[in-house]
C-alpha cells in the first residue's frame, strides 16, 4: 500500500482524501500521495451507494476520480442499463464545479455520433448534480493498452474511429481539449466512445477559458495548448492530443514525460518526440510518420483536419501510400537551428576560424586580418551570450542551477546593453502562468511554484543591478508575490501569513487600519512596538494547515502552525503576539 512520502501516513481509508482533480491527498500532512488505480476504491473512503438517483435504479459502483462517481444504473422506464455521473461535491459544489459538469452534458448531448459516448439526461436529485449516459460495457484505451490486447491493426483502427468523431464534433463547432487514452473507451465489440467533455467548448467561443489558463492533461496537450492561448486553440489541437495517444498505445510511454508537470510542458514547447519506433522496434517507418505528423509544432504543419489524418491512416491499413513522409534530416536540422540559432552560430563560426586557419596554413604570404568597421561591437558580442542564456534564464525553460552564469554575465554587460536587457526580462512577466484558482490549485500547484521560484531567483539577481536591471527586479519580485500563499506587512512588525491556498484571509486590521479589506490588500500594517493583537477572519478553509509568522528586526521570529480541521469556516478569530516573550504567539 502506497504512503505519504513526507509523514509516512499510510493511504487507508480515512487517512486520506480526494481533490476535485482525483489527486489522493495525505489528511495529515496535505501532501500527494501517488496511488495506482488499482488502490484508489481500496484508500477511497467509503460513501454509501445511493440505490435510486432520479427516474434510474443505481446497480453498482463503476468508478469514481476526484470530481465524480459513475454507477451503473437502470432505467426502468426503457428496460436499459445506463451511466450515471454524479458530482461528489453535491450540495457544496461551487458555481464553477456545477457550469463545467453541466457544460459537459449540454456539449455532449448536442452530438449523435457512434463514436461519441451519448447523454439521454442530466438533473439535480436530493442535492447530486447528475447525468445519465450510454453505458459503455467495456474499458478506456490506457487500461486495454496495458493489458496489451491490442495489437498494431487494432490499436490504428481504434484512432482512425476516433479521429472520424473527432472530425463529427469539430463539424459541429465543438473541441474537445482533453484527448487522452482515458477519455477514448472501447466496447468488448471494439466500438469507441469519445467521453469527457468536461473541457470542450465552442469553436468561436473564447470565452469558456482566459488565455493565461493551461487546461488539459500535460502529456497529451497540444503546443498551442501549452502556451494557454485560447485564440491557437482549435481542431488542430485535438489532433496533436489524439497523435499523443497514438504514440503512447505504440510507445508505451507518452511523447513528453517531464519530472513534473512544468517539466512536461516544457518540453512540449522545445523538444523534438522521438519517433515511436525508437521505443517499439516493431514501428514500421510510415507509422512513425503519420504520428509525427500530428506532433508538429506548428499547426499547419499537422494533417489539414482529423479526416485526413483518418484517411492517412486508412491507406496504410490498405497497403496503399500515405500522404505523410519521414522528415528529413536537413528539415529536421533546420527547425533546431531555428529554435537553438546561438549554439550551431558558434559552431558555424568554429568551422569558418578553422578555415581561415586552413587558408592562413597554405598562403603564408597573406597578411593578417586587421579589425576594421565589421568587427562586431562589445554590445554585440555580449548580446551573442545572452541570447544563448536566455535558455536557462527564461520562464519557460529556467534552471535554477545556473542563475550564478546569469549573474556573471551580468556583471560584463556593457553600458549599451543594459535596457535591451532590462526590456527582456520584463517582457517575461507575460510568459508567467496564471495564478490557480482555488479548484484548479492541486492540479497546477507545480506551475505556481515553479513560477515563484523564477521570479525569486530572477528577482535576486536583478536588484542589486543599476538602473533599468533593477526596476525590472522590483518588477519581476512583485509579480511573484502572486504566486506563493505569503501575505507580507511591513512596519516595525512584518506579519507574514503562510496559508494553505484553500484558505483566503478575507479581514485583517493591525492598530486600527485596515489591511485586508473583502479579501484585497489595501495596505501596509505599521506596528508601534513588540506586541500585535489583530481580528482575523478566514475563509474558504478546505484542507491543509497553515503557519503564521512575526518578525521583528530585534527580537526575532515567532512562529505558529495552525492546525486546518481546527478551524471554523468563516469563524472570527485573534491572532496575538509579544515578541519579546517566546511561545506567546496564538490564535483564538
Amino acid at each position: 500500500m502506497s504512503a505519504c512520502s513526507n509523514c509516512g501516513t499510510q493511504a487507508a481509508p480515512g487517512s486520506i482524501r480526494i481533490d476535485q482533480d482525483g489527486h489522493v491527498l495525505c489528511a495529515g500532512c496535505g501532501s500527494r500521495i501517488d496511488v495506482t488505480q488499482d488502490e484508489i476504491s481500496t484508500v477511497s473512503p467509503p460513501r454509501r451507494t445511493p440505490k435510486r438517483i432520479g427516474p434510474f435504479d443505481v446497480v453498482r459502483e463503476l468508478s469514481r476520480g476526484g470530481m465524480g462517481i459513475v454507477y451503473q444504473g437502470r432505467d426502468p422506464a426503457l428496460g436499459r442499463f445506463v451511466a450515471l455521473k454524479v458530482m461528489i461535491a453535491g450540495e457544496h459544489a461551487s458555481q464553477e464545479m456545477i457550469e463545467r459538469f453541466q457544460r459537459e452534458a449540454k456539449t455532449a448531448a448536442n452530438l449523435q455520433h457512434p463514436g461519441i459516448v451519448q447523454v439521454f439526461a442530466v438533473g439535480l436529485d436530493q442535492g447530486l448534480h447528475f447525468i445519465a449516459m450510454e453505458f459503455v460495457d467495456g474499458c478506456g484505451l490506457d487500461e486495454a493498452s496495458r493489458d496489451d490486447k491490442l495489437d498494431l491493426r487494432m490499436t490504428l483502427g481504434l484512432i482512425r474511429d476516433s479521429a472520424r468523431a473527432l472530425s463529427y464534433a469539430h463539424k459541429n463547432g465543438i473541441i474537445h481539449r482533453d484527448i487522452k487514452p482515458a477519455n477514448i473507451m472501447v466496447t468488448k465489440q471494439g466500438q469507441v466512445k469519445i467521453t469527457d467533455f468536461g473541457l470542450a467548448r465552442l469553436v468561436e467561443d473564447s470565452q469558456l477559458t482566459q488565455s493565461g489558463q493551461v487546461m488539459g492533461t500535460p502529456s497529451f496537450m497540444s503546443p498551442e495548448q501549452a502556451t494557454a492561448d485560447v485564440k491557437t486553440i482549435g481542431p488542430a489541437s485535438d489532433q496533436y492530443s489524439l497523435g499523443a495517444t497514438l504514440y503512447t498505445l505504440l510507445a508505451k510511454r507518452p511523447p513528453f514525460r517531464g519530472a513534473n508537470p512544468m517539466g512536461t510542458l516544457i518540453q512540449v514547447l522545445n523538444e523534438e518526440p522521438v519517433p515511436p519506433s525508437k521505443h517499439n522496434a516493431k514501428i514500421p517507418p510510415p507509422v512513425d510518420a503519420i504520428v509525427l505528423k500530428t506532433l508538429q509544432k506548428g499547426k499547419e504543419q499537422r494533417y489539414a483536419d482529423c479526416d485526413e489524418f483518418a484517411d492517412d491512416i486508412d491507406r496504410y491499413l490498405n497497403d496503399q501510400p500515405i500522404k505523410a513522409r519521414p522528415e528529413l534530416f536537413t528539415r529536421r536540422m533546420f527547425r533546431r537551428v531555428r529554435r537553438n540559432p546561438w549554439p550551431v552560430a558558434a559552431a558555424m563560426a568554429v568551422l569558418a576560424a578553422l578555415g581561415a586557419v586552413g587558408v592562413l596554413l597554405m598562403n603564408p604570404d597573406l597578411p593578417p586580418p586587421t579589425p576594421g568597421n565589421g568587427s562586431p561591437t562589445a554590445e554585440q558580442l555580449w548580446e551573442r551570450e545572452f541570447e544563448e542564456s536566455k535558455k536557462y534564464l527564461a520562464v519557460i525553460s529556467f534552471k535554477a542551477d545556473r542563475v550564478k552564469e546569469g549573474a556573471g554575465l551580468l556583471d560584463r554587460i556593457p553600458a549599451g546593453s543594459v535596457a535591451a536587457a532590462a526590456n527582456w526580462f520584463q517582457g517575461q512577466i507575460q510568459a508567467l502562468p496564471e495564478i490557480p484558482r482555488k479548484e484548479e490549485w492541486i492540479l497546477k500547484q507545480s506551475l505556481a511554484q515553479e513560477a515563484g521560484e523564477w521570479c525569486s531567483a530572477i528577482a535576486g539577481l536583478l536588484e542589486t543591478r543599476p538602473g533599468e536591471l533593477a526596476e525590472a527586479g522590483k518588477a519581476i519580485r512583485a509579480a511573484g508575490d502572486r504566486y506563493v500563499p505569503v501575505i507580507s506587512y511591513r512596519g516595525k512588525i512584518q506579519l507574514r501569513v503562510l496559508a494553505d491556498p484553500y484558505a483566503q484571509i478575507r479581514s485583517l486590521t493591525v492598530d486600527g487600519a485596515a489591511v485586508i479589506e473583502d479579501g484585497k490588500l489595501v495596505g501596509d500594517a505599521q506596528c508601534r512596538d513588540a506586541t500585535l493583537t489583530t481580528p482575523l477572519l478566514l475563509t474558504q478553509l478546505d484542507i491543509g494547515d497553515y503557519a503564521l509568522e512575526l518578525a521583528h528586526p530585534e527580537h526575532g521570529v515567532r512562529a505558529l502552525t495552525i492546525k486546518g480541521d481546527g478551524l471554523q469556516n468563516d469563524a472570527r478569530r485573534t491572532l496575538s503576539v509579544d515578541m519579546l516573550r517566546p511561545d506567546s504567539f496564538k490564535l483564538r
